[in-house]
């Protein structure tokens, strides 16, 4: 990985470079991103340092002000966005939209649009409360009122995720909460049934900060780390950080958490931490049903191949030189 991207960066264009038929394509910018990244994984925080820093020197990227509006259509391929995949909702392009937005919106069953703007889907991967209390706990209005509602604040809008049949019951896996950001919106969706033309950020300025903040705090220069971490910050209206060491790096932590949630990130973000073991202790246990009560699932949460995904069975057929990870 480190060799694929250190020789594409000098040959890549950077951002401003690119044709508006060439951005969906990797920039200079999105490549050094990515080569930071990589060395980060590895605790190589010196050299992930040095790779953010030159994204952030650039001047090619800066933070979107609104943070409501920085993933929706409206934004694809703006300040913010370093590499994203593209989509389309237009009946002649087979294939072509993205359909996660339908699966992860509110179940249909249990879901009255009002005028929130968001519609019903099938329900996926919905939203928990230990989200929403995170943000509450942080002070976090900003990001969490464009992240996350509970059913108070839906109600402001003549919106619920209670069943339409008058029964009162959630969804089933559902804990009376609403996802907004990347939200199934029906001003995204085109006429193809259960398709939007909305793009996934793969990588956005945000995160690079919030990266090189991480990179520098485990380095030893927690006053760059400061600077970088406060950026993101201020976006949201928060007050500037002044920890520093171990708290500093629980605090980016945090930020990481509420900044980027539902951008998928999170789950690698907590094994490479070493965390995954205490936060998914219990995952899984307790599903609730929708009525109050829960499937009792005493043998789930973490285990300790879970370290691991994997080799899907397919490639090690193909492969005999592939050897399943422990416990799979």
């Amino acid at each position: 990985m480190e060799q694929d991207l250190q020789e594409a960066i000098p040959v890549l264009p950077l951002k401003s470079q690119q044709s508006s038929e060439n951005r969906v394509r990797a920039s200079k910018g999105a490549a050094q991103a990515w080569l930071g990244k990589a060395y980060l994984y590895q605790q190589k925080y010196t050299e992930a340092a040095e790779q953010f820093e030159a994204v952030i020197n650039s001047g090619e990227y800066g933070l979107h002000t609104d943070f409501s509006m920085l993933l929706r259509e409206e934004q694809e391929f703006g300040v913010e966005s370093l590499f994203e995949i593209s989509f389309v909702a237009d009946p002649s392009a087979e294939d072509e939209g993205n359909s996660d937005f339908y699966s992860c919106g509110p179940r249909d069953t249990h879901f009255t649009a009002g005028t929130l703007g968001i519609e019903a889907g099938w329900g996926f991967m919905q939203p928990r409360k230990i989200l929403y209390d995170a943000f509450v706990v942080a002070g976090d209005e900003v990001r969490r009122k464009a992240t996350i509602l509970n059913e108070e604040e839906m109600a402001e809008y003549g919106t619920s995720v209670r069943a339409i049949d008058g029964s009162g019951t959630l969804q089933y896996g559902g804990e009376g909460y609403l996802r907004l950001k990347y939200g199934a919106w029906y001003v995204e969706k085109g006429t193809t049934w259960g398709e939007y033309g909305t793009n996934i950020r793969l990588m956005r300025y945000s995160d690079v900060l919030l990266m090189a903040a991480e990179a520098y705090n485990r380095s030893g220069n927690d006053s760059r780390a400061l600077t970088y971490i406060n950026q993101v910050r201020e976006r949201v209206e928060l007050p500037p950080l002044t920890s520093t060491g171990d708290q500093l790096f629980e605090d980016i932590k945090t930020e990481r958490r509420l900044e980027l949630a539902f951008e998928h990130v999170r789950y690698q973000d907590l094994i490479r931490w070493g965390d995954a073991p205490t936060v998914f202790a219990d995952q899984g246990k307790q599903v609730p049903r929708g009525d109050g009560t829960f499937i009792e699932l005493a043998d789930a949460g973490w285990k300790e191949k879970n370290w691991f995904l994997p080799f899907p069975e397919d490639e090690m057929n193909v492969n005999p030189n592939i050897q399943q990870n422990p416990g799979w």
